[in-house]
Parts: C-alpha cells; structure tokens; sequence
C-alpha cells in the first residue's frame, strides 16, 4: 500500500466507541446517504422551478437522480433492518417493534 499522509493517519486511526452503527463503513456509507437526500429534497425542486435542465445536460440529472435512488433503495434493504433504538434504557432490536 501506499503510505498515507501524516495528516490523515490520525483519522483512519481513529477508533469509534464499539457499537453497531459506529463502525467507520457505516459512518461513511451515512454521509451518502444525506448528500442523496440532499439532493432530493433541493436540487430536484430547484431544478423544476429555474431552467437549470436542458436538452444537453438531462441525462447528467437524472444519472444523479437515479443515483440516489440506488443508494436509498440500498440503504433501505441493506442498514434499516439492522435497525435499533432506546426504550427505557433497553436497547430493542425486534423487528416488530421497530416498525410500530
């Protein structure tokens, strides 16, 4: 492998505290998930109200729109069923209960 800069051995080095969603692939694979959501929630509505779109550049647009797609499709059948949350100081895991 190459050798890695000095300023960023510290944060590959970093460790999170041991959890299942502070693991570092599930950390970054968050930060795609909000630029995907991002994207949805304002470029695609700024894109309808101002001519950003053209006949020239529609299919950069919707390759970054089914893009996102993709990755919420992915994050929804791959990291959601792993799902957990905090009730009363238990951590619940059960399928069931987190759908209710």
């Amino acid at each position: 492998m190459l050798p890695l800069p000095s300023w960023l051995q510290p944060i590959v080095d970093y460790r999170f505290p041991s959890s299942i969603y502070t693991d570092l692939v599930y950390v970054v694979w968050l930060c795609f998930v909000m630029m995907a959501w991002n994207w949805n929630v304002w470029l695609i509505p700024v894109r309808r109200a101002f001519p950003y779109q053209t006949a020239d550049n529609i299919y950069w647009w919707l390759l970054m729109d089914y893009t996102c797609d993709l990755v919420h499709i992915n994050d929804i059948l791959v990291f959601q069923p792993r799902l957990e949350f905090v009730r009363r100081g238990d951590i619940v895991s059960d399928s069931y209960m987190t759908t209710e």
